[in-house]
């Protein structure tokens, strides 16, 4: 079984799928990818803290923070698709526990950026959410 970050990623990407993208995994994948716009879905930090310690298995409140990108071919309306993008996942993530995978989720920051090349210019809008779940100490595969 995999970690529970990874399946909270995983979770992520089903949801953007169901919204007719195809998630990648890094931004290098998506300025590959022949979409016009697609989402990236990436961990930045994590930070634990032990809830309960007079317990041989002591559990963890873990504060996961998760960044889906998304990801565009820059055009005249790049910050309309953006937006587009970014209102479709904000509207469409109404499962705040992704079927028990953790026990909530807040969007704490929205990041925006031009950037490129030649031929290959592109948006992006990072959205920043703080994921909360919980493991056991020994078993990180497994939500509580």
């Amino acid at each position: 079984m995999a970690h529970v970050r990874k399946q909270i990623r995983d979770a992520v990407k089903t949801l953007l799928t169901g919204l007719g993208y195809t998630p990648v995994s890094s931004l290098s994948r998506a300025l590959q990818s022949s979409e016009v716009a697609t989402w990236v879905v990436s961990n930045a930090s994590e930070s634990s803290d032990v809830v309960t310690m007079d317990t041989s298995e002591r559990t963890q409140a873990r504060l996961l923070d998760l960044v889906t990108t998304a990801v565009v071919r820059a055009e005249s309306a790049t910050d309309d698709t953006l937006d587009a993008m970014a209102a479709a996942l904000e509207t469409a993530w109404t499962d705040r526990t992704l079927a028990g995978v953790c026990q909530d989720r807040r969007l704490v920051s929205s990041e925006f950026d031009f950037s490129g090349e030649g031929d290959l210019e592109i948006g992006t809008a990072a959205l920043t959410w703080q994921v909360e779940y919980s493991t056991t100490e020994n078993t990180p595969e497994t939500a509580l």
